[in-house]
């Protein structure tokens, strides 16, 4: 991938130093919002003769977030990550000081889990609060079949123990294993 970040020869057209200063005002918070997303996608479409990659890379990052005419709390996210990628060395460490105090979004893996259990949740559900879900719904039955879907492809309750019963020392390792695997993903990872 070419270099998207704003040189320091682009900074001194008018173009690089607009571009700039509303980025940074855009991550002034760490959160991108909607309407700033609008804001920037318009400045591009007026720029759209500037000879700046970034602005290019930025197009081609709003026209995806803009494909499915929604926009969620995930196209936010990519959003401030792209501009982190554009913005200069010299000011990327502020943006990233910003990003890492906003909650990181859910993944869709947690999302589809969750959507297995009906549990309601809102667009901009959190990593930390999609675990915190899972975990408050871990115990319940249907918790527990959709875990055996997903993880060991839809092995029945008395089928694994009746296999637990006969697991020799290899075994034991191996359901260590699964289990580490499990708590990894209830807490997100991928």
């Amino acid at each position: 991938m070419a270099r998207v970040s704003l040189t320091q020869k682009q900074l001194k057209t008018e173009e690089g130093k607009e571009l700039l200063d509303l980025l940074m005002r855009i991550t002034r918070d760490g959160v991108v919002e909607i309407d700033e997303i609008e804001e920037l996608r318009d400045w591009l479409e007026e720029n759209e003769h500037a000879d700046l990659p970034a602005a290019a890379y930025l197009r081609e990052v709003i026209a995806t977030i803009w494909d499915d005419n929604e926009v969620d709390f995930q196209d936010q996210w990519d959003m401030l990550l792209a501009i982190e990628k554009v913005v200069p060395p010299e000011e990327r460490s502020l943006v990233k000081m910003r990003r890492r105090e906003t909650p990181e979004p859910a993944t869709q893996r947690q999302k589809d889990f969750l959507q297995a259990l009906g549990v309601k949740f809102t667009r901009d559900l959190s990593k930390f609060d999609a675990m915190e879900l899972i975990d408050d719904h871990k115990e319940s039955e249907r918790a527990q079949r959709e875990w055996d879907r997903q993880v060991r492809g839809g092995e029945s309750s008395r089928k694994r123990k009746k296999k637990d019963e006969s697991l020799g020392c290899s075994g034991w390792a191996a359901l260590i294993v699964l289990a580490l695997v499990a708590i990894s993903y209830c807490r997100g990872g991928e």
